[in-house]
């Protein structure tokens, strides 16, 4: 075979190499067939012969030189990673205190980013899982001076709900923990004290059971509306589970209700804390104290009201309010 001296930038041509390759035997061919007596038209004619169909035979070639190739390259990039791998375990291992804190900072880092994708997408790229989303809002009290806001008292939540003219349901919250007893061990889970107004804002009806009435509402009624999510874990899915007991705190509540599966009560920070049980408020002081600033408000604007003039309307309650308890409600 013929020798092929390459210089410094070859760049390899699979046709090119072939042309040279076959020209070259065919070269070597014409001449043995010569030196039997052939001439040399009829020692080509018959080494084309003897060679067959050289175009076939060319993209066949061709086609496994290509193939080399990429194997070839394939090759070189794992090999480039292995030293890589192999220069970067040892100079991780000559230095476990840098190694363990850059493991740490990747940790955090990692797991910030997505805590944060997730808050991102529950509040902002997720449509939220209920009837006309658009007409869904929190409402909160604002401090003129410092541009603050923050959660409502129970008295002026319910100043908001009967004195507005362009919301169609309001309701109020607050998070808390709660035992349940009555199971093979105890569990802490996270709730609500709720009014009734929350589930007609968010316009969704227990898969079981009803939510709670008007007149629970600040009542301390022992009853408890649970969660899918609580009903099969705690109670086995008992599909008889409403009208029963279950024991909350030491106490004993009945069970008026279950949410349908995959319901989430909205919070302002998305549907990333989710509660898996709700109680009627208790009437007590703390609850009628208009400096208990505690209470998250939900409300739905009626139908094809702008969020602009439900703003307009709670802003001239709020001069009212602030008119009449100066003390609590100024600015």
């Amino acid at each position: 075979m013929r020798r092929t001296f390459r210089t410094a930038d070859y760049k390899p041509d699979p046709d090119r190499d072939f042309q040279e390759e076959v020209g070259f035997h065919m070269d070597m061919k014409v001449g043995d067939l010569m030196a039997d007596g052939l001439s040399r038209e009829e020692a080509l004619k018959e080494a084309k012969r003897l060679f067959g169909d050289m175009e076939r035979i060319q993209r066949v070639a061709t086609r496994e030189e290509s193939k080399r190739q990429r194997r070839r390259r394939i090759g070189d990039r794992l090999d480039t990673l292995r030293q890589d791998l192999r220069y970067g375990i040892r100079t991780l291992l000559r230095a476990p205190g840098m190694t363990l804190l850059t493991i740490l900072i990747l940790a955090v880092g990692i797991g910030a980013n997505a805590a944060i994708f997730s808050v991102l997408k529950a509040v902002f790229l997720q449509p939220l899982p209920f009837p006309q989303p658009d007409e869904l809002t929190f409402v909160w009290h604002r401090n003129i001076r410092d541009r603050g806001r923050g959660p409502a008292s129970f008295p002026d939540f319910t100043d908001w709900r009967e004195q507005n003219q362009t919301f169609e349901a309001m309701g109020a919250f607050v998070g808390i923990n709660l035992n349940l007893t009555g199971g093979e061990e105890p569990i802490r889970i996270r709730a609500a004290h709720a009014t009734a107004g929350v589930f007609d804002v968010l316009d969704v009806a227990p898969a079981m059971g009803r939510t709670f009435l008007p007149e629970e509402d600040r009542s301390g009624r022992r009853v408890v509306i649970l969660s899918h999510r609580l009903w099969v874990e705690h109670n086995d899915g008992d599909p008889k589970i409403v009208g029963k007991t279950v024991q909350i705190d030491g106490g004993g509540y009945t069970v008026i209700g279950v949410m349908p599966q995959g319901f989430m009560h909205p919070t302002p920070w998305g549907l990333t804390d989710p509660y898996l049980a709700w109680i009627p408020l208790r009437a007590d002081p703390w609850v009628e104290n208009r400096n208990s600033n505690s209470y998250q408000v939900l409300a739905r604007l009626r139908d094809k009201i702008p969020i602009e003039t439900g703003q307009e309307d709670l802003d001239r309650v709020a001069i009212r309010l602030e008119e009449e308890y100066p003390d609590t409600n100024r600015d």
